[in-house]
């Protein structure tokens, strides 16, 4: 059977609320009614719901909901802050945990390729405390949506915290951290029973603003490439776990298939070219002659960076007219944030300044246009840029937005338009039982990439609950195992599931509890619910290159890739595609790979910036 393999999937069926008849003055409050529940075989006591259907009668749907106009209520007057507050006080223990977790697994990895490779494999982190105050909650605004509500919300974090980290014979520690960003929480799709909702997902629209302050040798030395290392690193951390278009799902409601929402497919692509700059800077010295600087811009959208090339020994760099880059947008309100640096091959780039952050759907008027730089400038979510020192410099940069062409004109290859975007919606992945390690899928073609967030497989997730079981209850398990009771009698006795009781008494026994005792041949299936998109030159679908697939461990060794044909790959006229593929991946190891996937590619034409 071949790589790539292709089989129909059932339509996906939405619930267009946005089309639903307008009332008559005559008609009532609003009805809602849900059809009938489905009982579920082989899930236990969870049930599948249908989707609400909303018949409303009122004037709009907003009045629909539970008759309390949620999106219209005044949440700052309600309390709705002091609320949330509160909330975050009660999660506080449990949430430092899992970032501490986090931090310990994914941390040293990230810093280690930015850091000298003479200490680079020494890297150890020795705690992580966080304080004892948690994030403070405010600005919460709450709208609807097609299918739920949407619930935006700013947190800032401040705080005296405890970190230690070993780089070879340094020993480093963070001792004050601070941190700001803008959380969305989308809370749909409405069901027709408790709870109301069927799942919370919460993700970043952009990367959190922060800072912190090193302790010990680090501070006495302030060691800025090491600073700027351990900022990459907590980048990452946050932009592969929560900003667009990764995000954290908790699902409430079981639900079928065709009744999954797909959120965050892209809205079309800015492309960014960097023009010119003057007056910048002189960060290098020179003896006969007055500083000048080797300048480059880093371009950021979401969690995707750009780093151009250096233009040396110059305050008035211009660049090339190849200097291009592509981002996916998926929202109009995506920060669109440059800063100029100072290129440096011993030391860490000295920052020239950066202009004003601003928006995707106001990046289209600064175009062309010369620009202040400043210092340093923060932007103020539903609000304007906070400006720190004086003007540094001016800078020029040149952008295009391009649709994502959804007509039947759309079916070419010839290379008519400005270039197109591969999309590939990772569903599951089915892999061996043993593999213990968190995997992550990777698309890479023409340069350009497009990663998942980590997902642990169950291996992991079982040998991770037998670590966590206290040793009291551990020893109760062993004992009743002793006396002949059931694996059914310890679950209903201790709370835990029999798989865990039995990788507990495995564990007893001097085998391994990391499942491996399943052996290779077992499969096991990993949800993703990731949606990815790499942007394309004309030239690279025209010369029909090759994409690699990559199931990559937290490692980030390549435990199973596959190698497809752009000329394999659907143009698609629309952004719901039905058409599933199945890739089986090859693997060194025993045991088999395939990964659930929709692929599928979309021209792009210049154009306004649509909704």
């Amino acid at each position: 059977m071949g790589a790539f393999q292709s089989c129909r999937a059932a339509k996906i069926d939405h619930h267009d609320l946005s089309n639903s008849p307008k009332a008559t003055p005559r008609e009532s409050s609003p009805v809602l009614r849900a059809p009938p529940i489905e009982e579920q075989p082989n899930v236990g006591r969870t049930r599948s719901m249908h989707v609400m259907d909303l018949q409303h009668k009122g004037p709009d749907f907003t009045s629909c909901l539970a008759a309390a106009s949620l999106a219209g209520v005044p949440w700052k007057e309600a309390g709705a802050d002091n609320l949330a507050n509160n909330a975050l006080v009660r999660m506080w223990p449990v949430l430092r945990q899992a970032l501490a977790k986090e931090f310990f697994e994914i941390a040293p990895r990230e810093i280690r390729e930015h850091i000298p490779h003479s200490i680079a494999h020494e890297i150890s982190v020795g705690s992580f405390e966080l304080g004892d105050h948690p994030p403070l909650v405010s600005g919460i605004d709450v709208s609807e949506t097609a299918r739920g509500l949407k619930v935006n919300l700013s947190v800032e974090y401040e705080s005296d915290v405890k970190i230690s980290m070993k780089f070879g014979m340094i020993c480093a520690g963070l001792s004050w951290m601070k941190m700001r960003g803008d959380v969305t929480l989308l809370m749909e799709p409405l069901v027709g029973e408790m709870p109301l909702v069927g799942a919370v997902k919460g993700y970043l629209m952009d990367p959190p603003e922060w800072d912190f302050r090193f302790s010990g040798l680090a501070h006495v030395a302030h060691l800025p490439l090491l600073k700027n290392a351990v900022r990459v690193a907590v980048d990452k951390v946050f932009s592969t776990m929560l900003v667009v278009p990764h995000f954290q799902t908790v699902q409430l409601v079981h639900f079928h298939e065709k009744e999954q929402d797909e959120t965050h497919q892209p809205l079309g692509v800015l492309r960014v070219q960097a023009v010119s700059a003057k007056g910048l800077k002189g960060s290098d010295w020179h003896l006969f002659s007055k500083s000048t600087s080797d300048a480059f811009l880093r371009v950021r959208v979401g969690d995707q960076v750009w780093d151009t090339t250096t233009v040396k020994s110059t305050c008035d760099p211009k660049w090339p007219a190849s200097e291009v880059n592509d981002f996916v947008i998926y929202d109009q309100t995506q920060l669109l944030s440059i800063n100029i640096f100072d290129w440096d091959c011993l030391n860490a780039d000295d920052n020239l300044g950066e202009p004003e952050k601003v928006q995707v759907n106001d990046s289209l008027k600064v175009s062309d246009k010369s620009v202040p730089v400043y210092k340093k400038t923060t932007f103020i979510r539903r609000g304007a840029n906070s400006i720190s020192g004086p003007e540094q410099g001016q800078l020029v940069m040149r952008y295009t937005w391009l649709n994502i062409e959804t007509g039947s004109e759309a079916r070419r290859r010839d290379g008519s338009g400005e270039g197109y975007v591969l999309i590939a919606d990772v569903d599951r992945l089915t892999l061996p039982a043993s593999l213990a390690h968190s995997v992550q899928v990777r698309f890479a073609v023409a340069g350009r990439r497009a990663q998942s967030r980590f997902v642990r497989t169950p291996a992991e997730s079982i040998r991770n609950a037998v670590d966590a079981v206290d040793k009291v209850v551990r020893r109760v398990v062993e004992v009743g195992a002793q006396q002949g009771l059931s694996h059914e009698a310890l679950s209903e006795m201790t709370g835990l599931s029999t798989q865990i009781i039995s990788h507990i008494l495995q564990g007893r026994d001097g085998s391994d509890t990391d499942v491996a005792t399943q052996g290779s041949l077992v499969a096991a299936s990993v949800k993703f619910d990731a949606h990815l998109a790499i942007p394309l030159k004309v030239e690279d679908v025209q010369h029909d290159s090759e994409m690699e697939v990559q199931i990559r461990d937290r490692t980030r060794n390549v435990v199973a890739h596959t190698i497809v044909r752009l000329s394999d790959v659907p143009l698609m006229t629309n952004m719901s595609s039905n058409i599933k593929t199945m890739l089986e991946l090859e693997s060194e190891s025993d045991g088999s790979f395939a990964l659930e996937v929709k692929l599928r590619l979309h021209e792009l034409k210049p154009g306004p910036i649509g909704k």
